[in-house]
């Protein structure tokens, strides 16, 4: 499984003694530990997503770059994004 998906988020790494299957193949086969699962976002979570673009270009998105990226990534809701965290 590769470590990180389409977006450069963290995925799980299997085949080790703590995830022998992919989350896919444990699905499938069934072979998994039922245990309750809490599953949610967090109200600031997106802002990561800024993050994210200086990870995918390998070094710190300098500051004149920030409002163009923002525009780029929000489209029409930027104006609104750019007030809230500017």
């Amino acid at each position: 499984m590769k470590a990180y998906g389409t977006w450069n988020e963290p995925r799980p790494i299997a085949g080790t003694d703590l995830m022998p299957l992919s989350p896919a193949e444990a699905l499938r086969t069934g072979n998994f530990n039922r245990v309750p699962v809490l599953v949610g976002v967090n109200h600031d979570e997106e802002r990561g997503m800024i993050l994210g673009q200086e990870l995918a270009a390998g070094r710190p998105m300098p500051p004149e770059a920030y409002e163009p990226t923002i525009r780029e990534e929000f489209g029409s809701r930027a104006d609104a994004v750019l007030a809230r965290y500017h």
